[in-house]
């Protein structure tokens, strides 16, 4: 059974990378790495000087906006530019874009 939430880990953090209980059971698979080290380790990937990985949040849908919406920007995504604000609401309460 362990394997199988091992394996429930490694899937739940490639679906939501803010699941720091998963992250967790994955980083004590690791030999050397005991509860302390892991608890250090999941702040660390999570948030850096450079990087802050969240939920994206209201406060996020204008700026969001401004980049679905630029078709330089999309060019190199390979999806067509959003048009409206509601898109980007839709999209991240369904993961679309």
């Amino acid at each position: 059974m362990t394997h199988v939430k091992d394996l429930l880990a490694h899937l739940r953090v490639i679906y939501n990378p803010l699941d720091s209980v998963s992250w967790n059971r994955l980083l004590l698979l690791i030999e050397g790495i005991g509860q302390k080290r892991a608890q250090d380790l999941v702040g660390k990937i999570l948030e850096t000087d450079r990087l802050l990985i969240r939920e994206i949040s209201k406060a996020d849908y204008q700026d969001l906006f401004q980049l679905h919406s630029d078709p330089v920007v999309q060019k190199y995504t390979g999806e067509a530019p959003v048009k409206t604000l509601s898109e980007i609401i839709k999209g991240t309460q369904e993961r679309t874009f």
